[in-house]
């Protein structure tokens, strides 16, 4: 136990076969110590041998992939949330009550509906089976699993939910009334296994924002009917995931008054594997626009070290906004003429979240992608820290660099790199009408911004390569696009 225990430190890295291997010697061990009791005693200590029993029961279940969350709490208060919760509440969310409860950052209060809500609400309608023998029956086409995900997702909002759970979240929703906040607008966020773990899920759930207390219970089944989304299921069936390792936690929360918000990634890098700087898009307003790429943002590149100096900097023209409406949800708003040109963030809000994101750093022990707000007073709120995945560079093909020898270049040395290496194919410029399921395969997908609800690949153009060419004979002439102009 002492050396798993030093495992767990951070400076190693262990596989499943060592995790095995402990269990399996731990088994040994505690199974003749019972035995060896029982001797010395001369008593057969059958309850001893049962409680040994069910302990290894749960463990071989948690090795398998098949979690134990049967009796747990249906809701728990942020205040009682740690990273050691993460079972409970998901990994989101149990990150979150660690930034709040052991690092004393500001975040928005709230509470989480557990995965054992999840389980309750499911099983008692039926819904994991469904499930589970819609994927059995499934012919492996694109077609057949929209279909499955419509089906999943209609009758998850059809199914009405656990009359305790409807009670506990009633009563934490009142807590949160009582304590001033009037009216009381709730943010419900996504935080199911795996999410932000080893894959991302980025994009992938839904998050509703602004959300009156009469519409918790609907925007909560939204949440978890995301859980079966095309793109979600999707994306877990690629990766290798079981329909046993797969539960939804939510997270309800204050809405912060977002004056002006946005992400920091607390590593940059242009060259090389060394992090060389930090980077914070910012933009007027809440940072659901930010983060889904739907407005135009203000970057900022930052020392890592104090005091934080400004590198550089980019300030773009801010129009609109996203703010909250009063009756719930968010509408865009026109951003005042002597704001729309100026940086949104001071040097000040600049060195505190620089300072933040590198304590969040060093805390983690690896980069992080923070989602932050400012409010009309000026304070910081944190919502939410992830780990922040850089790619490595790729090889370079001899075909590639042959044909883009004598290419020209169109513009080099800008913008920021969402994927090295060097690639050809054909340009699809893309809006939000575009159908992704008529995207042709092999080209290269090009939003006016960088959206994460779009394949992986998905970035604005100064934000792929660090130099772009255009080999002859093989592209038309460029359009006249805010994208390319960037």
């Amino acid at each position: 136990m002492a050396d798993m225990g030093d495992k767990l430190g951070g400076e190693y890295i262990f596989d499943s076969k060592y995790i095995e291997d402990a269990c399996s010697q731990l088994d040994d061990q505690v199974f003749k110590l019972v035995s060896d009791m029982s001797v010395l005693t001369q008593s057969k200590n059958t309850a001893l041998f049962l409680a040994f029993e069910r302990v290894q029961h749960r463990l071989q279940e948690e090795m398998a992939g098949r979690r134990h969350v049967e009796g747990g709490p249906l809701v728990l208060p942020f205040k009682n949330i740690g990273i050691e919760s993460e079972d409970e509440v998901g990994g989101k969310i149990s990150q979150l009550g660690d930034l709040a409860n052991r690092l004393h950052l500001q975040t928005p209060n709230g509470f989480a509906i557990t995965t054992t809500a999840f389980f309750s609400f499911m099983s008692r309608n039926g819904l994991l089976e469904l499930a589970q023998t819609g994927l059995d029956g499934w012919d492996g086409t694109d077609q057949g699993l929209h279909e499955l995900s419509d089906l999943m997702q209609a009758r998850i909002m059809d199914s009405p939910l656990p009359w305790r759970l409807v009670a506990q979240i009633d009563a934490m929703v009142d807590v949160l009334s009582a304590d001033g906040h009037t009216p009381l607008r709730l943010a419900l966020r996504s935080s199911a296994w795996g999410e932000d773990g080893d894959s991302s899920f980025a994009g992938q759930y839904a998050t509703e924002l602004n959300i009156p207390p009469a519409r918790v219970v609907e925007a909560y089944k939204t949440v978890v009917a995301s859980t079966y989304s095309i793109e979600a299921w999707r994306y877990r069936i690629d990766r290798g995931y079981r329909e046993n390792e797969v539960a939804m936690a939510v997270g309800c929360q204050i809405m912060a008054e977002s004056h002006v918000s946005g992400v920091l990634f607390t590593c940059t890098q242009n060259s090389g594997s060394a992090c060389e700087a930090m980077v914070v898009s910012a933009a007027w307003g809440g940072g659901a626009a930010v983060v889904a790429g739907e407005t135009a943002t203000d970057t900022f590149f930052l020392s890592r070290t104090p005091p934080y100096r400004q590198i550089a900097s980019s300030i773009a023209r801010k129009t609109r906004m996203l703010t909250a409406a009063p009756r719930g949800d968010l509408v865009w708003q026109e951003v005042a003429e002597p704001l729309q040109g100026i940086p949104c963030l001071s040097d000040y809000q600049l060195a505190e979240l620089a300072r933040v994101g590198m304590s969040l750093e060093r805390y983690y022990k690896r980069p992080q992608d923070v989602e932050w707000t400012f409010d009309g007073q000026g304070s910081l709120h944190i919502l939410q820290s992830r780990p922040l995945r850089t790619g490595g560079d790729t090889g370079l093909s001899v075909p590639v660099q042959a044909a883009t020898s004598k290419a020209e270049v169109i513009f080099a040395g800008k913008g920021l790199v969402a994927q090295r290496g060097v690639a050809m194919g054909k340009v699809v410029l893309v809006d939000h009408n575009t159908d992704l399921d008529q995207f042709p395969d092999g080209a290269f997908l090009f939003p006016s911004t960088p959206r994460p609800a779009m394949p992986a690949l998905c970035a604005a153009p100064a934000a792929l390569s660090p130099t772009w060419v255009r080999p002859p004979g093989i592209w038309p002439p460029l359009p006249a696009s805010s994208a390319y102009q960037r």
